[in-house]
């Protein structure tokens, strides 16, 4: 129970998986929270994978072990694999012990990503599945308001610079559509 954090354990619920990842019970904490829309990890073998799949997949390990300069830490000081190494378990990879291990997985997800998109080109089905646009911002606010959940603003869980920005970019479309020149009929 060491592995726990300390406000998990004093919630007597584990959302925290210890080989890695969040617990069910721990994606559904987040999307009460945070309105998250977190799925587990992709677990399967690379033959039995659709596009979108590799492409979750691909994506999450490239830019989890992928990134740009100094990894955080894979081992702790007690020679324990870190949460941030932990991760690749919950995906279905080997739990990094080095850097060098870590950016393997790496280029294997870019290997993974490569092929998804060669997968899509070829299937019109997979292609419009991994098209599918995620909810934004203020989708996610109406969708709230239709069903009789939104929040007040005092629980808000967006950001006053967010709904700034937000705001500040609803004009934009219709300014861009009527400043697009019509064509002119010859």
């Amino acid at each position: 129970m060491a592995s726990q954090s300390t406000s998990t354990q004093r919630s007597g619920s584990k959302t925290k998986d210890p080989k890695g990842g969040l617990t069910a019970a721990g994606r559904r904490k987040f999307a009460q929270t945070e309105g998250a829309q977190l799925r587990p990890g992709v677990r399967k073998r690379t033959s039995e994978m659709s596009a979108a799949e590799m492409k979750r997949k691909g994506s999450w390990a490239a830019r989890f072990y992928g990134r740009k300069g100094k990894l955080p830490a894979l081992v702790d000081k007690n020679g324990e694999p870190t949460r941030f190494a932990l991760t690749a378990h919950a995906w279905g990879e080997p739990v990094p012990e080095t850097v060098a291990q870590a950016r393997a997985i790496a280029r294997r997800g870019r290997a993974l990503l490569e092929r998804a998109e060669s997968k899509m080109q070829r299937s019109p089905q997979a292609r419009k599945s991994a098209a599918k646009k995620r909810p934004g911002l203020v989708d996610n606010i109406n969708a709230r308001k239709r069903a009789g959940k939104s929040r007040p603003k005092a629980r808000s869980t967006v950001s006053s610079e967010s709904y700034a920005a937000m705001q500040r970019g609803w004009g934009k479309q219709a300014k861009r559509k009527r400043a697009t020149p019509r064509a002119t009929k010859s």
